[in-house]
């Protein structure tokens, strides 16, 4: 698997894959949050990939039966361009099954906005308790503590009791998943490359996913050169990244 598939082994992408594992295995309804860039969706789609699971990206603003649609064509489900909701969700019904594994990604987006009940995320409930088909929900947590808090709060405890497994990700990065990242692309990483690029990790909006993006500049520097990445291939792409934001001065 190339550098740019594979999974690296952290403390945060453990627990997802774990929960991931759960719901596959249990016919479970599980719940992954945390803030972005902390790696919820490049870990969710790898084993997706993998595992032969059926990933979708909620869009914004979602309606039931643009959701259904989505669902329908991504589980290859035949219907009818101008087919009802209700048709499209009784296909739906008729040919899922608990061999089917759901991760919805953005799945903020399918919740009910203000007095609207009936929303987009009623149609997962229905596959699980109807089809028993195990379905994974990442959440940018900003939603989760939305709904929580909010005047859905009594919707959001129905979905509680199916939850059986939950995994909230911590919005500080661990140094243990930079010195990861960082010595899967150079195993003998130094101290020094680890600490700067934590300092930076975390105190950039990208965290992670930043990361992997300057590594992953970095090893196009050195695949152009036909050699392996080194740290000066690292620093070099970070600072491509920072000059993005600099101008050069005139004088007047």
């Amino acid at each position: 698997m190339s550098f740019d598939k594979a999974i690296i082994d952290t403390v945060v992408t453990a627990k997802i894959v774990e929960a991931l594992d759960y719901a596959r295995a249990r016919q479970s309804f599980v719940l992954i949050s945390g803030s972005t860039g902390r790696g919820k969706t490049f870990t969710a789609a790898r084993w997706a990939e993998d595992n032969h699971a059926t990933m979708v990206r909620a869009a914004s603003g979602a309606s039931r039966r643009s959701f259904l649609a989505q669902l329908c064509a991504a589980l290859h489900v035949d219907v009818r361009p101008n087919a009802s909701a209700a048709v499209m969700l009784q296909k739906l019904c008729d040919q899922a099954t608990g061999k089917d594994m759901l991760i919805v990604d953005e799945a903020g987006f399918l919740l009910p906005r203000a007095s609207r009940v009936a929303c987009a995320l009623e149609i997962l409930r229905d596959l699980y308790d109807i089809c028993r088909v195990p379905v994974a929900l990442i959440f940018t947590d900003v939603y989760l503590r939305d709904l929580a808090a909010g005047v859905q709060a009594d919707y959001f405890e129905q979905f509680k009791g199916r939850i059986g497994r939950r995994v909230d990700i911590p919005e500080r990065v661990y140094r243990s998943e930079v010195a990861a990242v960082c010595r899967h692309f150079i195993p003998d990483a130094s101290d020094r490359l680890i600490a700067g690029a934590l300092a930076a990790t975390r105190k950039r909006d990208g965290k992670l996913r930043t990361l992997f993006d300057d590594w992953a500049k970095a090893a196009e520097y050195a695949a152009c050169e036909g050699r392996t990445v080194t740290e000066a291939d690292f620093r070099a792409a970070v600072n491509w990244r920072r000059a993005g934001g600099v101008w050069p001065q005139e004088a007047e």
